[in-house]
C-alpha cells in the first residue's frame, strides 16, 4: 500500500486525521483515533480529557473492531453481526462510514441514546454466536519475532493504552507511547516496505503486530476470536456507563507546536501517528499502519509456504489491509508458478 506521509504535509493538521480516514478507508476510525490522540498532546486539556470523551473514543474503537474481524470470522452471520457493529457506531456517535467523533482533547459528537440501549440489548445475541474459547492451539515453536501491542503501565493490554508492551522470548519489556520512534525504527525509511525493528536490551528485533501480537498462545484466527470477545466485553461495560450520555465538553481544541505520537491497537494491530506542527500546519510526518509493520512477517510466511491453502493461511493470519483478506476461504485465487 502506498504511503501517505508526505502527501499530508503542508495541511492544517487539526484536519489531518479526516484527511487520512479517506485515505485509508477500510480502518478509518483507528485512523481518526490515532490522528486525534496524536493531536491530544498539543493542546492544553491533553491531560484533563473527561471521562465521556474516554469512554465514547472507546466505545466507537470497539465499534470498528466488531465491525471489521467479526464477520469475516462468522460469514454465516456476517449481516446480523456488522448491523449490531454499526449500531455500536452510532451509539458512539458515528451514524455513517468515516467518523467526526474526536477533537483534540475531547469529543465534540454524542453518544446516541437510542442506539446505546439497542445496543446493550444486543450484546448477549451476539456473543452466543462465537464458539468456546479454546485454551491453547497456536505452534508450540518459540517465534522468532517480538510482539508489540498497546497495554496500561502494569502491561495489561489497552487498545488505547499510554504504554508499548513488547514480548520477546517471554521477556516482558515496556515504554511509553510518545516515545514509540525512540524504541522503533525503520530500516527502509519511507518505503512501502520499511521493515520496522524494535529494540530489546540494545539489539534490533524484528517484530509483529495484532491479534496474535496480543494473543501469543492462541493460532491466528483464535486470537483474531478472542480480540472480538474483548472488544464485546469491552461494549457491554462501556454500554452500561452512565457518563457515556453526558453531554461533550466544550475544549480549547488550539493547537501548540511540538511533535507529538498517537497510537491506537487497532483490529489489525499498533496503527501509530506521528505529527510535527508549526503555526498550526502539519511540517512533519510518520505514519506506520500494522500492514507495513507486518509485511515482514507476512514475507516470511509466504516463503516458507508451498500451496495455495498455505499462502492464503499466511495472508489471513498477518491480515494485511487488502479486500482479499475478506474473500470466503479458499477464495483468494492464488495461483503458483514455479520457475
Amino acid at each position: 500500500m502506498p504511503r501517505v506521509d508526505k502527501l499530508l504535509l503542508g495541511k492544517r493538521a487539526s484536519e489531518v486525521p479526516t484527511i487520512v480516514t479517506r485515505l485509508c478507508g477500510l480502518c478509518p476510525v483507528t485512523h481518526h483515533l490515532a490522528g486525534m490522540r496524536a493531536l491530544d498532546q498539543l493542546v492544553d486539556s491533553s491531560d484533563s480529557i473527561s471521562v465521556q470523551a474516554i469512554q465514547l473514543r472507546r466505545l466507537l474503537h470497539a465499534g470498528s473492531v466488531l465491525d471489521t474481524l467479526a464477520p469475516r470470522l462468522l460469514p454465516d452471520h456476517g449481516l446480523e453481526i456488522r448491523k449490531f457493529a454499526k449500531l455500536v457506531l452510532r451509539a458512539a456517535g458515528c451514524p455513517g462510514h468515516f467518523p467526526d467523533v474526536a477533537t483534540p482533547g475531547g469529543v465534540h459528537a454524542q453518544a446516541d441514546a437510542d442506539a446505546v440501549k439497542r445496543a446493550a440489548d444486543g450484546v448477549s445475541t451476539i456473543r452466543g454466536l462465537l464458539p468456546s474459547q479454546p485454551v491453547e492451539s497456536a505452534d508450540k515453536k518459540q517465534s522468532e519475532l517480538a510482539d508489540l501491542f498497546a497495554c496500561d503501565a502494569d502491561g495489561t493490554a489497552d487498545p488505547l493504552g499510554d504504554f508499548i508492551a513488547t514480548r520477546y522470548e517471554g521477556e516482558l519489556h515496556l515504554f511509553p507511547a510518545y516515545d514509540f520512534f525512540d524504541h522503533v525504527r525503520e530500516q527502509y525509511p519511507g518505503s512501502i516496505t520499511p521493515r520496522p525493528q524494535v529494540l530489546i536490551d540494545g539489539h534490533w528485533r524484528d517484530y509483529r503486530v495484532g491479534p496474535v501480537a496480543r494473543f501469543p498462545h492462541l493460532s491466528a484466527r483464535d486470537a483474531q476470536f478472542a480480540l472480538v470477545r474483548s472488544v464485546l466485553d469491552d461494549i457491554e461495560k462501556l454500554l452500561q456507563a452512565p457518563e457515556l450520555l453526558a453531554e461533550p465538553g466544550v475544549v480549547d481544541n488550539s493547537l501548540r507546536d511540538g511533535t507529538a505520537t498517537g497510537i491506537v491497537d487497532g483490529p489489525r494491530g499498533l496503527l501509530v501517528h506521528r505529527y510535527t506542527v508549526e503555526d498550526g500546519n502539519l511540517v512533519d510526518c510518520q505514519i506506520l499502519s500494522p500492514t507495513a509493520q507486518n509485511e515482514g512477517w507476512l514475507a516470511r510466511m509466504l516463503t516458507q509456504a508451498s500451496t495455495p491453502a498455505e499462502m492464503e493461511h499466511a495472508i489471513r493470519s498477518a491480515d494485511p489491509c487488502l479486500p482479499c483478506t475478506s474473500a470466503p476461504e479458499g477464495a483468494m485465487n492464488i495461483n503458483i508458478e514455479r520457475k
